[in-house]
Protein backbone atom coordinates (compact mmCIF):
# COMPACT_ATOMS: atom_id res chain seq x y z
CA UNK A 1 0.00 0.00 0.00
CA UNK A 2 1.60 3.46 -0.68
CA UNK A 3 0.08 5.15 2.28
CA UNK A 4 2.49 2.30 4.16
CA UNK A 5 5.59 3.59 2.15
CA UNK A 6 5.19 6.47 2.75
CA UNK A 7 4.68 6.18 6.31
CA UNK A 8 7.64 4.33 6.60
CA UNK A 9 9.69 7.10 4.80
CA UNK A 10 8.23 10.04 6.48
CA UNK A 11 5.25 11.06 4.78
CA UNK A 12 2.95 13.60 6.31
CA UNK A 13 -0.34 13.07 7.76
CA UNK A 14 -2.56 10.64 6.03
CA UNK A 15 -6.45 10.90 5.67
CA UNK A 16 -8.13 7.73 4.30
CA UNK A 17 -11.60 7.27 3.03
CA UNK A 18 -13.57 4.06 1.98
CA UNK A 19 -16.57 2.18 1.84
CA UNK A 20 -15.90 -0.86 3.83
CA UNK A 21 -15.72 -0.41 7.57
CA UNK A 22 -14.22 -3.75 8.00
CA UNK A 23 -11.68 -3.31 4.99
CA UNK A 24 -11.53 0.63 6.12
CA UNK A 25 -9.99 -0.42 9.59
CA UNK A 26 -7.44 -3.17 8.27
CA UNK A 27 -6.31 -0.39 6.14
CA UNK A 28 -5.95 2.18 8.76
CA UNK A 29 -4.04 -0.33 11.29
CA UNK A 30 -1.34 -1.15 8.63
CA UNK A 31 -0.88 2.47 7.76
CA UNK A 32 -0.76 3.72 11.46
CA UNK A 33 1.72 0.91 12.32
CA UNK A 34 4.28 1.95 9.33
CA UNK A 35 3.93 5.81 10.42
CA UNK A 36 4.35 8.31 13.41
CA UNK A 37 1.73 8.37 16.23
CA UNK A 38 -1.55 10.22 15.26
CA UNK A 39 -0.88 10.72 11.50
CA UNK A 40 -3.62 8.67 10.20
CA UNK A 41 -7.05 8.79 10.04
CA UNK A 42 -10.54 7.27 7.91
CA UNK A 43 -13.46 8.69 6.97
CA UNK A 44 -16.22 6.58 5.69
CA UNK A 45 -17.80 7.15 2.08
CA UNK A 46 -19.26 6.49 -1.14
CA UNK A 47 -17.53 8.79 -3.79
CA UNK A 48 -20.05 7.37 -6.35
CA UNK A 49 -22.62 9.52 -4.34
CA UNK A 50 -22.62 12.80 -4.38
CA UNK A 51 -24.47 13.44 -0.94
CA UNK A 52 -21.62 11.09 0.19
CA UNK A 53 -18.96 13.31 -1.12
CA UNK A 54 -20.22 16.13 0.45
CA UNK A 55 -19.83 14.75 3.85
CA UNK A 56 -16.77 14.07 3.26
CA UNK A 57 -15.97 17.68 2.04
CA UNK A 58 -17.17 18.99 5.06
CA UNK A 59 -15.24 16.63 7.29
CA UNK A 60 -11.82 17.33 5.76
CA UNK A 61 -12.81 20.83 5.77
CA UNK A 62 -13.10 20.90 9.84
CA UNK A 63 -9.39 21.35 11.63
CA UNK A 64 -7.66 19.73 13.34
CA UNK A 65 -6.25 17.47 10.45
CA UNK A 66 -3.13 17.18 10.22
CA UNK A 67 -0.89 18.07 7.02
CA UNK A 68 -2.20 15.17 4.74
CA UNK A 69 -1.33 13.28 1.97
CA UNK A 70 -4.97 12.22 0.54
CA UNK A 71 -4.69 8.83 -1.43
CA UNK A 72 -8.46 7.76 -3.23
CA UNK A 73 -8.24 4.87 -4.64
CA UNK A 74 -11.77 4.26 -6.56
CA UNK A 75 -12.44 2.05 -8.98
CA UNK A 76 -14.20 3.64 -11.76
CA UNK A 77 -18.15 3.92 -11.31
CA UNK A 78 -20.63 2.98 -13.71
CA UNK A 79 -21.83 6.93 -14.63
CA UNK A 80 -22.70 5.92 -18.60
CA UNK A 81 -24.52 3.32 -19.85
CA UNK A 82 -22.91 0.24 -20.95
CA UNK A 83 -20.18 1.01 -18.23
CA UNK A 84 -18.30 -1.46 -16.67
Amino acid sequence: MTAEHLGRHGGGGFVLVGRDTAKGEAALLRVRAASAPGSAEIHYADLARLEDVRVLGAALRRPPLPPSTCLVNKRPAPFFAGAT
